[in-house]
């Protein structure tokens, strides 16, 4: 076959990291990619996921242009080409998985979330996550305050509210983490500005009550989930990052990140060990 498939589940961060795999996969098997963006939202998903990836400029296939495809491709398909051992599934999300090299297969089903999966192709990925509306009124303001700066540093601060047990998974960066992380840029570059990002800026903002004489911004988050990729393009545009663990934290790091761009991450990564870069401050 020519094609091979990918599956979106998730945020619009889970859906970039299956994306990048995607594309890579695509690349190194010279098969055009297809990509399910129907079968994997709906009332059975517990985050509320949307297809999140349709504002940047992605060329491949999507079933929802395809009445067929967005016929065929529902949860039973999966299921079914699962039962009949035609889809290479990710057997660890926790890790990167070696056995995909290989494989066969051209159906694909998993998060993918390191940078293993994709970096040689990073200029390809970053070419296709432009936005096709870069100069949306929504975020002219904040868009003008980071590029006017000298030194912007966007701080991602995600806290799990909406779901606990996740909390418990993932962890939830607190006042030590920023402050540390605070402490190294200062010790690196000078008149800097910060950007707070958060689904909870009340939160954010008491968290950070401590810092003295900081100029910070606080840029509250979209309304609608759909418009996440106009708060992640914002953050994308200053000049170096913290980032918590949120994969779409670590997209906005991954694609706004210059030569001398200054990244920095916990030190226990997200819930894969091998997502964050090398050159990455693990603190």
């Amino acid at each position: 076959m020519k094609n091979i498939y990918i599956r979106l589940v998730g945020g619009i961060g889970n859906q970039l990291f299956i994306y990048a795999f995607g594309l890579s996969k695509s690349k190194k098997t010279k098969k055009k990619l297809f990509i399910d963006n129907v079968s994997g939202f709906g009332k059975r998903d517990r985050y509320g996921g949307i297809f999140s990836l349709g504002n940047f400029a992605i060329k491949d296939n999507f079933a929802s242009k395809n009445i067929f495809y967005k016929i065929i491709f529902n949860r039973y398909f999966w299921y079914l080409i699962k039962k009949m051992h035609l889809c290479f599934i990710e057997k660890d999300s926790t890790a990167y998985d070696r056995n995909v090299k290989n494989t066969k297969k051209i159906f694909f089903e998993g998060y993918w979330q390191s940078y293993l999966y994709f970096d040689e192709y990073k200029n390809d990925i970053k070419k296709d996550l432009r936005l096709i509306d870069p100069d949306n009124k929504k975020i002219n303001y904040y868009k003008n305050k980071i590029i006017e700066s000298k030194n912007s540093v966007a701080i991602g601060m995600r806290f799990y509210e909406a779901f606990p047990e996740d909390a418990e998974t993932y962890g939830v960066c607190g006042y030590e983490y920023y402050s540390k992380s605070i402490e190294y840029i200062e010790s690196q570059t000078t008149d800097i500005t910060y950007f707070i990002f958060s689904l909870n800026i009340k939160r954010a903002k008491k968290e950070l009550e401590k810092f003295k004489n900081k100029k910070f911004i606080f840029i509250e988050p979209q309304d609608e989930m759909k418009d996440a990729y106009l708060d992640m393009h914002l953050m994308s545009l200053c000049k170096h990052f913290i980032i918590s663990n949120s994969t779409m934290y670590w997209w906005a790091a991954y694609l706004g990140e210059k030569i001398d761009s200054i990244t920095i991450c916990p030190s226990n990564g997200l819930y894969n060990k091998d997502a964050m870069l090398p050159n990455w401050i693990k603190i």
